[in-house]
């Protein structure tokens, strides 16, 4: 799994206004950010489903949690209040 190798086993998925952070949860030290716009997203029960683009590529990532749907309405809530506000800026 390549979330995995990359992350260590416990983390803090952060969402706010500029996107999803994640942070390593001994050292409190961001590991990744990922803004919206980069983004596809799934979410269950019990796991996060993240799609990264990056120019060409994309990197899955999977993440077991308890609260998954909830994280996942989270980041649906703050890709739908970003994209109104682009709007209102057009």
């Amino acid at each position: 799994n390549e979330t995995e190798a990359e992350f260590p086993e416990d983390i803090y998925i952060c969402i706010n206004q500029n996107g999803v952070e994640i942070l390593d949860a001994a050292i409190k030290e961001v590991l990744a950010k990922f803004p919206y716009y980069n983004l596809n997203f799934n979410s269950n029960a019990i796991s996060l489903f993240l799609e990264v683009r990056l120019g060409r590529t994309s990197r899955k990532y999977t993440f077991d949690t308890d609260i998954g749907d909830i994280i996942g309405d989270l980041i649906d809530d703050y890709m739908k209040l970003s994209e109104h506000e682009e709007k209102q800026d057009d």
